[in-house]
C-alpha cells in the first residue's frame, strides 16, 4: 500500500514539474547533450502513449537515443523508417542537413508536421509512404490507443478500420532523389524484411543503421530474423544490440540458425572499416 502511494505521488510531482516546466500538459521536450527538442503531445494517442514518456523532460528510448545522438554527428542525410510520431526526425534535425520521415498512417504524419513546425525545422520531409520492396500498395489497420499502425498480412484481412497507403522501397525514393542516406532507423512492427529487401543498393553504400527487430512479427510477413541478420553481415558489417545501461554495446555473435532475443531490441549496424 505504501509502495503504490509513493508511486502516485511521483506522478503528481512529476506532473506539477512538467508543467512549470513547459507551461502546459500539451506540449514536452527533452535535451540529449546539446540537442533540446519540443513535442506537441495534444493529440489523445500522443498524450497516453508519449508525453508519459518524456514527462518533466525525461527521455524516451535513453540507451538508444544516446547513442543516436553521437551517431547522427557529422551526417549528412538521415532517413526515419517507422517515423512514427517524429522523435527520432526531429532530435537528428537539428544536426543532419536533410531527414526523411517515412510514416504509414495519415495521423502520425501530421503528428510529424506539429511537430516541425513548434521547433521550426524546415530540413525534415514527411513521406506518407509504406516502405517495403516493391511499389504498390499495402492495407493496415488503425488503433488510436497507440500511433502504431500494423500492416495487415493475408490471414488478418478480417479486421475492421483498415486504411490503405502506397507503398515505395528505399532504394527507389532515394535513386530517384540522387543520393542515399547515410544514416537510418528502421521500427516498422515486423516488416523490417521488407524494408531491408528494398535497400539492397543502399547498404552497399554502407549506411549506419539502427533496426529495431521484431523477432515474432517478422515471421507474419514471410521473414525470418536469420535472414535479416545474414543480408546485413553480407554487406559488410558488424551488428551490435544496445545495452540498456547506455554504456556499451553488446556484440551479436555472426550469422547462426537461433537468434534469443529478449524482447524487440534495436541493433547498431555499423559498417567493417577498410
Amino acid at each position: 500500500m505504501i509502495n503504490e502511494y509513493i508511486e502516485v505521488l511521483k506522478r503528481r510531482c512529476l506532473k506539477v514539474l512538467h508543467y512549470l516546466k513547459y507551461g502546459s500538459f500539451d506540449r514536452t521536450g527533452c535535451k540529449i547533450e546539446d540537442i533540446s527538442c519540443l513535442f506537441d503531445v495534444s493529440s489523445n494517442v500522443a498524450k497516453r502513449w508519449f508525453s508519459n514518456r518524456c514527462m518533466a523532460g525525461r527521455i524516451h528510448e535513453e540507451h538508444v537515443i544516446r547513442l543516436f545522438a553521437k551517431h547522427i554527428i557529422g551526417k549528412k542525410c538521415f532517413a526515419d523508417v517507422g517515423a512514427c510520431l517524429g522523435y527520432y526526425s526531429i532530435i537528428a534535425a537539428s544536426k543532419v542537413d536533410q531527414v526523411f520521415a517515412f510514416e504509414l498512417d495519415d495521423n502520425n504524419v501530421t503528428e510529424i508536421e506539429n511537430n516541425m513546425k513548434i521547433n521550426q525545422y524546415s530540413n525534415i520531409t514527411a513521406v506518407h509512404k509504406d516502405v517495403s520492396n516493391l511499389q504498390g500498395e499495402v492495407s493496415y489497420h488503425t488503433n488510436r490507443k497507440k500511433p502504431v499502425y500494423q500492416v495487415l498480412d493475408d490471414n488478418n484481412k478480417n479486421i475492421t478500420n483498415i486504411k490503405t497507403a502506397k507503398t515505395i522501397s528505399l532504394d527507389q525514393y532515394f535513386k530517384e532523389l540522387g543520393f542515399y542516406p547515410d544514416i537510418i532507423k528502421i521500427d516498422v512492427e515486423g516488416y523490417e524484411c521488407k524494408v531491408i529487401d528494398g535497400a539492397s543498393e543502399i547498404l552497399k553504400s554502407k549506411p549506419v543503421l539502427f533496426l529495431e527487430v521484431h523477432p515474432e512479427k517478422v515471421k507474419l510477413f514471410g521473414g525470418k530474423i536469420e535472414d535479416i541478420m545474414w543480408k546485413i553481415f553480407s554487406e559488410g558489417y558488424s551488428l551490435y544490440e544496445i545495452d540498456r545501461s547506455h554504456k556499451s554495446k553488446k556484440t551479436i555473435i555472426p550469422p547462426s540458425q537461433n537468434y534469443n532475443f529478449v524482447g524487440n531490441p534495436m541493433l547498431l549496424a555499423l559498417p567493417i572499416s577498410g
